[in-house]
């Protein structure tokens, strides 16, 4: 009867919360002397034995695999296809927006003042480029993202 026993775990760790591990491969975040947060990357070695066996499988046996994980995504942006490792280049630094795609809008502030001015707000036509009001004033357009 011994022999069913089953063992205690002595290093039970409730994983919600815990801070210092990294959202993409589940490794330690350590933080510089700025203060900004960085993978350790201490787990990269066993994704790398999950990656080794994932890619000795067929397309079906992959697609199987992918759809048992909870998150098959992140499991993906983990890999790079080109040389057939795992990387995480997880930080917490804040950067630069890049857009892709350029669009032209009204100026906001000239439409709010203009619509204070009015007392009501602008109508969809009236917010076109190259309307002219009454006395001739058009509405000033800006490249968004880029002038804003």
């Amino acid at each position: 009867m011994g022999e069913f026993v089953k063992k205690r775990r002595s290093n039970r760790v409730n994983l919600r919360s815990v801070h210092n591990l990294c959202p993409n491969c589940f490794s330690r975040l350590i933080q510089d002397e700025a203060g900004n947060v960085q993978c350790t990357g201490d787990r990269l070695k066993s994704w790398q034995e999950e990656l080794n066996k994932y890619l000795k499988l067929t397309v079906e046996e992959q697609q199987d695999y992918l759809l048992a994980l909870s998150n098959p995504s992140g499991f993906l942006n983990l890999i790079n296809f080109d040389d057939g490792t795992v990387f995480c280049m997880f930080n917490n630094k804040i950067s630069p927006v890049g857009a892709e795609s350029n669009c032209r809008i009204p100026d906001p502030m000239a439409v709010a003042r203009l619509e204070r001015q009015l007392a009501r707000p602008l109508q969809e036509h009236e917010l076109e480029e190259g309307y002219a009001f009454t006395d001739g004033y058009q509405l000033p357009f800006v490249n968004f993202p880029d002038d804003v």
